[in-house]
């Protein structure tokens, strides 16, 4: 067991990168969840390949071109040196981030094809003092591993090396009543309390806990036991009061209420009974599962602080395809992203299979199993243990699948993944792409799954190097793929992730639906109006708790999930506008949805428009009065006309196959006015 209070001292100053929000953003608190907002695309500049695979997810999954970072001199190979790394990969990733005000929003990283998947970290290993971190923490890790510990980088700190290192990880559901603190003096305090409770001082328990509460309100479980300690001196009064606080903090386990013998009396009264309906009904044999947020540190208990400095902040990441001889080639790259970008909300009818065949690769992830399968099985879903290496002699869909085998022959199955699948293996090389020993992850991607992970370099068969068998469970309760890897594996350094980080079939996003107005107002500027008509809930869908709106793929407003909501845009804004409605639903996971719209500001007659042509490489830029109109894809400048109006021919082999999202800008008076967005291509 690790001592947190030496593991997870306080970070540095530099966090305050994923803390910068735009001046005018408004947040009543903090949200999380997944939406296409959320993801920013990491491109390889220099590669065809990396552009076409950024070129088709951007498009399927309607990522905001401010979202493609374009990085060029990535270093080639599969493996590279840590100053490499930081140099030429996280460092200008996170000072992108910075520069275009995205920090705020972002919550994946998702590399693009062509990086490298691994990194040299000996100068890291080298330091460790622990004989057995020295033993199995081997000094290789991974491209998506090293990026969710960027803090840890950043500050060249081995702290990501300890067993426990992802606080955000889930755990039994004991560790929500864990001493969450990582600072001395709120952690003597939290352990007052619990000796206050032992020696049946229950009213100088709940007084502690209450004040801790009070100083950090998004620790619901501090609320559950002050609540208890009330209910155990009698006063009902504040033991309620306590309850709803908790529910209004984020704790969502109906379950544990119910089996409480000091709480579930409480909740026969109407409001608490009300409020109860809303709660999961999961078995309280594991923490339940939150949706991820970046722009808050992650404390012990597993439950977000009120701030970077209150825990340990973490960014997700993952690579969309790992082109390579033995990995993927371009086509079944695309073919997976498009197969997974299909998934969304369907609900697949399917089974969760876990392999068990007593051997060294299924034995560590045995124990798990049966809190995954009580999980599963109570939220009505099918799952089971298959007693073989595969499930040779099943057939029928497939919604999760749990490996521990060297070898996969995939070829023959009889059986099929339905889209949005999980799956992936514990083995040692399934990411060590320079090995010809053992099948790697790509080729569960293949065979249908929308995302995998594997090692890539010796793990030692230690079960927190990969996702518990309750990541399943956290999937089928509607997180999206990412999140449910990365609250299911507490030492991911080693993990490589790959797929479609925003599968989420079982989501059960918000389908109210939001229309946009415009009026021009006194001072010339524009007045927006998102008016929101609420639909009736269903079984597959949750309420709106909030509302977000994005400018040109940038966050700028967050409020409650109100009918109407106005905000201005000043005069000096003009041309064709991206807006982006996000409707952020209840509950710890958030699901989300969102809608796009197009606005025309200013004088219509100056708006750039932009016409391809039959041969797909020739395109028609026109805008009366325009001095020049560039072409750019994601930002980039790929054309240039000097002139109001004529054709121009773009370079299909530099931006890569696939959709291209041409936008013209036309230069008038010296002011840029962007036209919309015209997509050519498949």
């Amino acid at each position: 067991m690790i001592d947190m209070r030496t593991a997870w001292a306080p970070l540095p100053s530099f966090l305050s990168i994923l803390a910068i929000i735009g001046t005018s953003l408004w947040c009543a608190d903090v949200h999380a969840g997944l939406s296409p907002e959320n993801v920013v695309v990491v491109v390889n500049a220099d590669s065809h390949d990396s552009r076409t695979v950024a070129n088709h997810y951007v498009q399927l999954r309607h990522v905001p071109s401010s979202n493609v970072i374009m990085l060029h001199d990535v270093p080639e190979g599969l493996t590279i040196e840590l100053g490499q790394f930081k140099d030429t990969i996280l460092t200008p990733l996170m000072e992108q981030l910075n520069a275009r005000k995205l920090a705020a929003q972002t919550r994946v990283i998702a590399y693009s094809a062509g990086f490298p998947t691994s990194v040299k970290i000996d100068d890291h290993t080298s330091r460790l003092v622990d004989a057995e971190q020295k033993k199995y923490q081997l000094p290789t890790a991974s491209l998506t591993g090293l990026t969710y510990f960027y803090q840890f980088l950043l500050a060249d700190s081995p702290k990501y090396l300890e067993w426990g290192s992802n606080l955000y990880a889930r755990g039994p559901f004991e560790r929500n009543f864990a001493n969450p603190f990582l600072d001395d003096d709120r952690r003597r305090k939290f352990d007052e309390g619990v000796k206050s409770r032992n020696l049946n001082e229950f009213g100088a328990a709940a007084q502690t806990f209450e004040e801790l509460f009070q100083g950090m309100p998004t620790l619901a479980p501090l609320a559950i036991l002050a609540a208890e300690c009330h209910a155990l001196e009698g006063d009902t009064e504040s033991a309620s009061r306590l309850i709803e606080q908790s529910i209004a903090a984020g704790w969502t386990s109906g379950t544990y209420l119910d089996e409480s013998d000091l709480l579930s009396p409480l909740l026969e009264t109407p409001r608490l009974a009300r409020l109860r309906k809303g709660l999961a009904n999961h078995p309280t044999v594991a923490q339940e599962p939150i949706g991820f947020h970046a722009s808050v540190g992650w404390m012990a208990s597993g439950f977000p602080g009120s701030s970077l400095q209150e825990g340990v902040p973490y960014l997700m990441a993952c690579m969309l395809a790992v082109i390579h001889p033995r990995g993927s080639t371009i086509e079944q790259s695309v073919s997976v992203l498009e197969r997974a970008s299909t998934c969304d909300a369907t609900f697949p009818q399917g089974s969760f299979w876990f392999t068990y065949t007593r051997d060294a690769r299924t034995e560590p992830r045995f124990p798990q199993l049966g809190n995954a399968l009580i999980w599963l099985k109570k939220s009505g879903f099918d799952a089971e243990i298959i007693h073989d290496s595969l499930p040779n002699a099943k057939s029928g869909p497939c919604v999760g699948l749990m490996l521990g085998v060297a070898d996969i022959p995939l070829q023959d199955q009889k059986w099929h993944f339905v889209p949005g699948a999980l799956s992936e293996n514990l083995t040692s090389l399934s990411a060590q792409f320079d090995s010809r020993a053992q099948t790697k992850i790509t080729a569960l991607l293949h065979a249908g799954a929308a995302m995998s992970g594997g090692s890539v370099f010796e793990p030692y068969n230690l079960p927190f190097k990969f996702p518990s068998a309750m990541m399943y469970g956290y999937y089928a309760s509607g997180t999206s793929a990412i999140e449910a890897f990365y609250l299911s594996v507490t030492s991911p350094y080693q993990l490589l992730i790959v797929g479609d980080p925003l599968a989420q079939p079982f989501a059960r996003s918000p389908l109210d639906q939001i229309e946009v107005e415009s009026e021009t107002n006194e001072s010339g500027g524009q007045r927006i109006r998102f008016v929101r008509r609420a639909l009736p809930l269903g079984e597959s869908t949750s309420d709106a708790r909030a509302i977000e709106v994005y400018v040109e793929g940038k966050l700028v407003q967050i409020t409650p999930a109100v009918n109407r909501i106005e905000m201005s845009l000043p005069e000096q804004i003009t041309g064709a506008v991206e807006l982006r409605a996000v409707l952020v639903g209840s509950g710890s996971i958030q699901p989300r949805r969102g809608q796009i719209e197009w606005l025309i500001l200013g004088d219509s007659t100056q708006i750039p428009t932009s016409e391809p042509q039959a041969d797909g490489i020739t395109i028609g830029l026109q805008c009366p009065g325009a001095a020049s109109i560039e072409l750019t894809h994601h930002g980039e400048q790929v054309a240039l006309l000097e002139s109001s109006e004529g054709l121009v021919t773009i370079d299909r082999e530099r931006l890569g196959g696939g959709p291209l999202r041409l936008r013209p800008v036309a230069n008038i008076d010296g002011k840029k006015i962007p036209g919309k967005t015209v997509v050519v291509g498949n």
